[in-house]
């Protein structure tokens, strides 16, 4: 989780260089009901005997009508967003670089979306419909996404807001960490607090090691949902008593249609609804 910690203070340092104001959010209910104990998270020793048991991700992971595409990439990857049904990309073209570029994803093939001039950042903006991409000499442009294009308009930096990733569990809520002593994670929608997942769900999908999901991410992805948690990161797949580990790694982005895994050995798995 620390890559997408890091990755979203760049894009944002960014943004606020670019002059782009913050959109206003509501923050989330703290709960009431009680007493709270201690949070204790996985310690690291815990995590590796989980991502050791997890298994991998392939092409028959997800069942009919959806294709798994599996890759290792000779790009650095620093954001990604779904617009439309389209997977954006900021990249840079090897690890080692530090300025970006923006690309498609389809079936594990990066395309590269080319300007008319050199940008040296850019960064996803208003609600991952639009893009702000700065000069070497600080002029700003900004561009609408759309078709797999990036579109210059009349925009200027200042009308634009910062769009930090959403991340929805499948009903639309979010996840926050344990409220109640029984519970490994919690959901929050609608200004309310439920558990999503118990210690003992959590204690038979990590094969008996671990009892709570803390400071989790949560996605959702054709018609299911999944919280990605921990040092080294496990992706699980929520279902109650059916939840189970789905891999060692955590998400890059994910929607209704479109899912990218990224996991612990440097492999990308990306699923797409047919």
């Amino acid at each position: 989780m620390l890559k997408k910690t890091i990755a979203f203070a760049v894009i944002a340092a960014a943004c606020l260089a670019a002059a782009c104001t913050q959109q206003e959010t509501r923050e989330t209910p703290v709960y009431t009901g009680g007493s709270v104990p201690p949070l204790v998270p996985a310690s690291h020793e815990e995590m590796v005997k989980v991502a050791g048991r997890a298994p991998h991700l392939g092409s028959a992971s997800f069942g009919p009508g959806v294709v798994v595409t599996m890759f290792k990439p000779t790009w650095g990857l620093t954001d990604a967003r779904v617009v439309g049904d389209v997977i954006y990309l900021l990249y840079t073209p090897t690890p080692q670089q530090t300025t970006k570029r923006l690309g498609v994803l389809r079936g594990g093939t990066l395309y590269p979306v080319f300007f008319p001039v050199e940008y040296a950042d850019m960064a996803f903006v208003d609600n991952d419909t639009g893009l702000i991409a700065v000069r070497a000499n600080k002029l700003r442009d900004v561009y609408a996404l759309k078709n797999g294009q990036a579109i210059l308009t009349n925009k200027t930096s200042e009308q634009t807001f910062l769009s930090p990733e959403k991340h929805t569990l499948e009903d639309g809520g979010s996840c926050s960490d344990p409220g109640s002593e029984n519970s490994a994670l919690d959901e929050v929608r609608a200004g309310h607090r439920t558990t999503l997942l118990t210690s003992d769900q959590l204690m038979h999908a990590s094969f008996g090691i671990v009892d709570i999901a803390a400071d989790a991410t949560c996605d959702h992805f054709n018609g299911k949902s999944y919280a990605a948690f921990g040092a080294p990161s496990v992706v699980f797949e929520l279902a109650g008593d059916r939840t189970k580990a789905v891999t060692a790694g955590w998400i890059d982005i994910a929607s209704e249609r479109h899912i990218v895994f990224e996991r612990l050995d440097g492999t990308f798995v990306e699923a797409d609804v047919r």
